[in-house]
């Protein structure tokens, strides 16, 4: 079965990825990574179960793609399917701010179940304040991040998941390693 790698909106509470330069390196180009989000729209993403893009919910500003704040927005998708991926990306939540990032998504189910990095406000968001498997750098709902997770509301993380491993990572350490088919 193929899945795809999505990105879900867990609140509608502003919460941002952001990409100041949203480029790839000469070198990464050539290993083969592709660039998911260029800074400018939403090409390449799609509303899950939906043909398009989702009427609201998201916006692209300053290079930085956003949901916005009292609207329901429907969780994005990519329009291509990955196999085998390592992602990474850059992220900063804003106080009381709730998101996450799914992948090996199916749109087989109701829902867009998968394994989710969890991005909220461990101090100002109730779903945060409920702690453990809640909290920022988890993998919601089944394993809480490491003691000493380094990200805090208004501070930015760079995660990487991997088909292969999820190595939950929010500034470049390992901050909690889920599973490793390995």
């Amino acid at each position: 079965m193929r899945l795809p790698l999505a990105v879900a909106v867990i609140a509608m509470l502003l919460s941002a990825a952001f990409a100041a330069d949203n480029t790839l390196t000469a070198s990464e180009k050539k290993d083969g990574w592709k660039l998911l989000f260029n800074g400018k729209n939403l090409d390449g993403w799609r509303g899950y179960t939906l043909p398009s893009l989702p009427e609201a919910g998201w916006k692209v500003e300053d290079g930085i793609l956003k949901s916005v704040a009292g609207t329901k927005g429907k969780e994005l998708i990519t329009v291509e399917t990955y196999d085998d991926f390592e992602l990474s990306w850059e992220w900063r939540v804003l106080p009381g701010g709730n998101n996450g990032i799914k992948y090996f998504v199916t749109e087989q189910r109701t829902k867009a179940p998968g394994p989710e990095y969890q991005m909220i406000d461990d101090e100002k968001h109730p779903d945060g304040q409920k702690g453990g498997t809640h909290q920022t750098a988890a993998f919601y709902d089944v394993l809480a991040p490491a003691a000493d997770k380094p990200v805090k509301p208004g501070a930015s993380g760079t995660p990487r998941a991997s088909s292969r491993r999820a190595a939950v990572s929010s500034t470049g350490s390992t901050a909690r390693r889920c599973w490793s088919s390995t």
